[in-house]
């Protein structure tokens, strides 16, 4: 069987049901009818029984010049339309699933040959982006087809080396899973300081942190146990706050993009996410110059898809805003606001809760910060006006300490009294006020009571003080971007 016969004895193979489905399918969808022409061409052909003759339905084809282009796409399209028929929910990589379906369904029609072509295709796939599981699948599909005679291979040679393969995959998956499980840890223990006893988070961090995997950098031989590597490194020196150190691991895992480009627009989130904790690494260490240039390569990420678009939004303005309020960046700030406010309208409901609130929380910061109070309760009353199930309680605390401030600041000394027993009642339904929230209520107290600018000044410095003792550190950070700690 030549190359040129597969869209013949494609849809030869196909069932009644099978052929009306896709005439029915593609009619709906508004296909080009020379497409449909040369299908019914080829489909009347293969009824009489005998052999494809291209002369014979290039005289029904109008458009000769692009024939082998329009065989092309039918081909394609009467698999894709027959993986609608034949759907089956599985957890593969999409891409995979269509390779999968695919050989599963010319396997049902014997066409044994072109299955064995994609099945080629999809092993080529699969080994380019690290995909085990998927590997372990076509495994299973490959012994399935070899036991027709069609395949030249000896079986003995090829179960034995399917058998070994199936064995590197299953070595790998568990070491995937090894270092992601470490990574997840190491992230798990290092956010929940100010949670429970330090000493033994710390102790928990530095065990982790000794661990075989992660003590070897040479054991990480993969993209995916790189990347899992680079980052629990990262994560476990930010912890202990060496930041220099995170900043190089973040630095190691954002490069693995020039050994493994394939990855950046396979994983396109995954490139957003080092490229996001970068970025943070370069606040820490307060990295002006490696910050512009890891957010210009942020922002030249070009991808049509809104949901790519609005996580680039996200993340940089994000990160460009924590970086204007680290470094009192405020008339830069000033300038980026109106771009801000316009990108979260156009991402209205595209953007994840969390990013959203993180953006409106820092133009609540800025406008704090530079004494501009009116504005920044514009953005505050945003912030306390979500759904109480979508609210992030770090954000929603120190929104909530920062309207008090602010409520303090602008005069309104006769809706304080109210307002600080709705945030008591706020703080307390968690179970426990925390102790920055404890001061704050205390702070806002004594400010209510002073009676000059010395004073307030001293009680400011008092509190800010306070936060900097705190072990709570989600808080002082999101203190910190207030202006309200040392």
């Amino acid at each position: 069987m030549r190359a040129s016969d597969d869209l013949f004895h494609l849809i030869k193979s196909m069932s009644k049901s099978e052929k009306r489905y896709f005439k029915i399918y593609t009619s709906k969808m508004g296909s080009n009818m020379h497409y449909l022409n040369l299908f019914n061409a080829i489909d009347e052909q293969s009824k009489k029984g005998g052999k494809y003759n291209e002369e014979e339905v290039l005289l029904r084809f109008e458009e000769k010049k692009i024939f082998s282009v329009a065989k092309a796409y039918l081909y394609k399209k009467i698999l894709h339309v027959m993986r609608e028929y034949y759907v089956e929910n599985t957890s593969t990589d999409e891409s995979v699933n269509e390779l999968v379906s695919n050989i599963k369904y010319l396997s049902k029609r014997s066409l044994f040959k072109q299955a064995k072509k994609l099945l080629v295709k999809a092993n080529q796939y699969v080994d380019r982006y690290e995909q085990f599981l998927d590997k372990i699948i076509l495994i299973k599909l490959e012994r399935f087809l070899i036991s027709y005679p069609v395949f030249k291979e000896s079986r003995e040679d090829t179960y034995r080396r399917l058998y070994k393969l199936e064995s590197f995959c299953i070595n790998y998956i568990k070491q995937i899973s090894e270092y992601e499980n470490l990574a997840n840890e190491i992230y798990l223990h290092s956010i929940n300081f100010g949670k429970g006893d330090t000493g033994k988070l710390m102790d928990k961090l530095h065990e982790l942190n000794n661990h075989p995997l992660l003590q070897d950098e040479s054991l990480a031989t993969l993209y995916h146990t790189k990347r899992s590597y680079y980052h629990a490194k990262s994560m476990y020196y930010r912890a202990i706050k060496k930041y220099g150190e995170s900043f190089l691991y973040q630095k190691k895992r954002f490069e693995l993009y020039d050994e493994y480009p394939q990855f950046i627009h396979y994983r396109v989130f995954n490139y957003i996410s080092s490229l996001h904790n970068l970025l943070l690494s370069c606040i820490g260490i307060g990295d002006q110059k490696s910050f512009n240039y890891y957010l210009k390569i942020m922002r030249s990420i070009k991808l049509n898809e809104k949901g790519v678009q609005s996580a680039v939004f996200n993340s940089s303005y994000h990160m460009e805003i924590k970086m204007c309020l680290k470094t009192k960046q405020f008339d830069k700030l000033l300038k980026i606001a109106p771009d801000v406010k316009k990108g979260l309208e156009v991402y209205s409901g595209v953007l994840e809760t969390i990013g959203e609130q993180n953006i409106l929380f820092g133009l609540s910061c800025l406008f704090f910060q530079i004494k501009k109070h009116h504005q920044a309760m514009e953005w505050i009353n945003k912030l306390l006006d979500y759904d109480e199930n979508n609210q992030y309680p770090n954000i929603q605390s120190s929104v909530r300490i920062m309207q008090l401030f602010v409520y303090y600041e602008m005069d309104y000394i006769d809706s304080l009294p109210y307002l600080l027993r709705s945030s008591q009642r706020y703080f307390l339904k968690k179970g426990k006020m925390l102790d920055i929230e404890e001061e704050t209520i205390s702070t806002i107290r004594l400010l209510l009571k002073c009676n000059n600018r010395e004073e307030e000044k001293e009680i400011y410095i008092d509190f800010k003080k306070a936060v900097a003792n705190s072990e709570e550190l989600a808080l002082k950070e999101l203190l910190g971007q207030m202006g309200l700690t040392l």
